[in-house]
């Protein structure tokens, strides 16, 4: 048995502590939410960690990280900054990670508060959204023009689940998050901040060059691709815009509309804030 990094043996049992944990969080996100654990699996997650406020709780990876300069780097970073490296077997690794192709190296998370509500001048809402895939596609696209904030209502999906941030491709690492958040809570907080809350709607909204903004944040709201908004959401949303699309089109997906819509947004916020609209 070779030794690990950090002076501790080589983990090669399903059944080590460390291991189950692991595998628990990797199987049942009822468990992950509960313990306020994330699941971080793959160098590109890690390096994201890295560069963000998240905690580490517990770092496992397998002999093949060494194989590659950029496993090797990521590894030397991880040394120097103490965080709790175990080396495990690569059969082992592969028993709880999330993937059926693991690039070698897994953490634990912990899972920061929800972010109280704030004066984000961009952010998104995602109300029903179900589907872990969409919710990180659409953190990705949102972190990518400009928005700060996250929020998800209790019927959306975890945004820390898995799926979801390897679908934000670390996204959502970086965004602040306000997940599971009651429309009873922003009603008083949109006329606090003076916020604009635009519901995107399938057909007969306005166009976004056409948005009223208030002074304070610009925040899109999305509801699932079936039901739409849920009606004590939408109640919220003094404004409904719909993304331009060809007669007979009847829809684009969520993941789709939403990229477009939040460009939309963040372009007509960055016009207003100039004063060309």
């Amino acid at each position: 048995m070779m030794p690990d990094p950090g002076g501790r043996g080589l983990i090669a049992s399903r059944r080590h502590p460390l291991i189950i944990r692991f595998r628990k969080v990797s199987a049942r996100p009822q468990a992950a939410r509960r313990e306020r654990l994330i699941l971080l699996d793959g160098l590109h997650l890690l390096e994201e960690a890295l560069a963000s406020s998240q905690v580490p709780e517990a770092c496992l990876h397998s002999r093949a990280l060494r194989r590659t300069q950029a496993g090797r780097t990521l590894l030397a970073r991880l040394q120097d900054l103490s965080w709790p490296l175990r080396e495990a077997t690569e059969e082992v690794l592969a028993s709880c990670a999330p993937t059926r192709s693991p690039q070698g190296i897994l953490a634990l998370m912990r899972r920061p508060d929800p972010a109280p509500l704030a004066t984000d001048p961009l952010a998104l809402l995602l109300d029903g959204v179900q589907d872990p895939g969409n919710v990180g596609m659409l953190a990705r696209t949102a972190w990518a023009f400009g928005a700060t904030a996250l929020l998800t209502t209790a019927s959306a999906a975890d945004p820390y689940h898995t799926r979801a941030l390897r679908a934000s491709s670390g996204a959502l690492l970086h965004l602040r998050l306000t997940p599971g958040v009651a429309p009873a809570d922003l009603a008083p907080w949109i006329d606090e901040a003076q916020a604009t809350l635009v519901g995107l709607t399938p057909r007969g909204g306005t166009a976004f060059d056409a948005l009223e903004l208030r002074s304070g944040p610009l925040v899109v709201v999305m509801g699932s691709e079936g039901k739409g908004l849920d009606p004590a959401v939408a109640a919220l949303c003094a404004q409904r815009c719909t993304v331009p699309m060809v007669k007979g089109c009847d829809s684009i997906g969520v993941a789709a509309a939403g990229s477009i819509a939040l460009y939309l947004a963040s372009r007509r916020r960055l016009l207003a804030a100039e004063g060309q609209a």
